[in-house]
């Protein structure tokens, strides 16, 4: 269950693309799921430098590849044009090499909707410029 105390339920309805038939997941579980799985190679601080991966933050709204500074892009992701959101990267989540062939994320696959929904929910509250924030209208439907 989402934390209310942390972002109140109403609004994270407002975060979700109108289109998404997705939920959302469990923040604190997410947390540690990032933790988990994805930090060793990803950061979510505004200004931390960037891992083996991409510093996240500001990753909602953005285009694939364009995060500033970070130079080890694959063609494959520079080229897909895919525009981050949580729809996308709850796909990117589940399969990187099936959402976009071609990218550098081979280790990571999880078919369990639940842990990439999990995930999915904290980067939106954690990578969201300014941090919390998610504006649907920015969605292209």
């Amino acid at each position: 269950m989402v934390n209310d105390k942390i972002f109140p339920s109403d609004n994270l309805n407002n975060l979700r693309p109108k289109y998404s038939s997705l939920k959302f997941g469990d923040i604190q579980r997410g947390k540690a799921l990032f933790q988990q799985y994805c930090a060793s190679c990803h950061r979510t601080a505004d200004g931390e430098s960037h891992g083996f991966g991409p510093n996240l933050y500001g990753v909602f709204g953005s285009l694939a590849g364009t995060s500033d500074n970070y130079k080890k892009y694959s063609n494959a992701i520079k080229n897909s044009e895919i525009t981050w959101k949580f729809d996308t990267i709850f796909e990117f989540c589940r399969d990187p090499q099936s959402f976009i062939p071609g990218v550098r994320n081979k280790n990571f696959k999880h078919s369990d909707d639940q842990i990439c929904r999990d995930i999915t929910t904290y980067l939106m509250m954690e990578c969201t410029k300014p941090k919390g924030t998610f504006n649907p209208s920015d969605d292209d439907e």
